[in-house]
């Protein structure tokens, strides 16, 4: 099969066309290899992805039509279980800021943006914990985003919020080596306390596999420009806000170690 891109017979069919859709949805799937395009049985495909479904999804996600509402409506309201797992959580708060997009504009990248943190954060949990201690692990929550200011806030455990913080401060994947491992984190147990900052979780991070999708994703969401990770010192006790006094800049205390050497 040749390594070279093929036309796309279908596109824009009783539909008002959008200007190189062709282009826009070969960047999405050609990233990483040579597009490869090929016939099969239920239409043309590109890299895998059949393309009549990448063009079905672009317009679903754009103008909200087909957006198969009951699952999402069934998963929340069968998910009391998920509710009272946050209750019963020692959960810290993390907050992730990203360059401010104007406040006049829609929130564009809502949904990769969501997506592709909790999903991120739900396979460092499964990559890098035993299957009895992910089953007792919970999911990272949203709480709110902050159009003002551009801070994404979420809620989580502090062992796993830690990685996932790290991950995104040192702009590393799954299975991509972090500098000064070991003294980055000395300097994260002087903020967050030795029990809370487990090397082994570390190592198994750094040696896991990340998936070419979500490999893609992550460059994607590093290219959205994130200025600092912030996570609370102090669990929620109380209140969320009481809990948001006292914010630890990931960047700041790692960037501590370069300054000293």
């Amino acid at each position: 099969m040749k390594n070279t891109p093929k036309v796309y017979p279908k596109l824009f069919k009783g539909r008002t066309a959008i200007p190189n859709f062709k282009a826009l949805i070969g960047k999405l799937v050609c990233t990483f290899e040579p597009q490869r395009g090929e016939e099969t049985s239920t239409g043309f495909t590109l890299n895998g992805i059949n393309m009549d479904q990448a063009e079905e999804f672009f317009y679903n996600f754009w103008t909200g039509r087909n957006g198969g509402l009951l699952k999402y409506w069934s998963a929340y309201k069968l998910g009391e279980g998920y509710q009272e797992k946050f209750s019963s959580m020692k959960s810290h708060v993390l907050e992730i800021t990203f360059e401010n997009t104007p406040k006049e504009l829609p929130l564009y990248n809502l949904e990769p943006i969501y997506k592709t943190i909790k999903s991120y954060y739900h396979d460092i949990k499964k990559d890098c914990l035993t299957k009895a201690v992910y089953n007792l692990a919970g999911p990272l929550f949203i709480y709110e985003i902050n159009r003002g200011s551009g801070i994404w806030t979420w809620l989580g455990e502090l062992y796993y919020v830690l990685i996932l913080g790290t991950s995104l401060t040192e702009e590393k994947i799954k299975g991509q080596r972090i500098d000064n491992i070991e003294k980055k984190l000395r300097i994260l147990k002087e903020y967050f306390g030795d029990s809370n900052v487990r090397s082994g979780l570390f190592q198994a991070f750094v040696q896991a596999d990340t998936p070419q999708e979500m490999e893609q994703a992550m460059q994607n969401l590093f290219e959205e420009k994130i200025k600092s990770v912030k996570i609370s010192k102090s669990p929620i006790i109380t209140t969320i806000d009481e809990a948001k006094k006292e914010m630890i800049d990931l960047n700041i205390i790692l960037k501590q170690l370069k300054s000293n050497h």
